[in-house]
């Protein structure tokens, strides 16, 4: 193989690895737009969960006391949920 065959199968080579680099990096873009559509949507649940946070455990205190659960006791248990978070 002289010098010029060699050259010409480096140069396909590297046209070869040219595609299958810009195949990669449109994968990349495409990852990216959906993780940014992700963080949306998770800043979105985080602020209703915050929004709703409050009445919730308000709404669990009031059926424990129907329950006949103390307010102690439902203290207890709203605090080993929120360390499982």
């Amino acid at each position: 193989m002289d010098e010029y065959d060699r050259y010409t199968e480096l140069c396909q080579t590297i046209k070869i690895l040219d595609k299958k680099v810009d195949a990669i990096l449109l994968k990349l873009d495409a990852i990216n737009k959906d993780t940014t559509r992700m963080d949306s949507h998770i800043d979105f649940i985080n602020k209703t969960y915050d929004k709703l946070n409050s009445p919730l455990m308000w709404m669990c205190d009031k059926v424990n006391n129907i329950r006949g659960i103390k307010s102690n006791d439902s203290l207890a248990i709203r605090s080993t949920v929120e360390d499982q978070d």
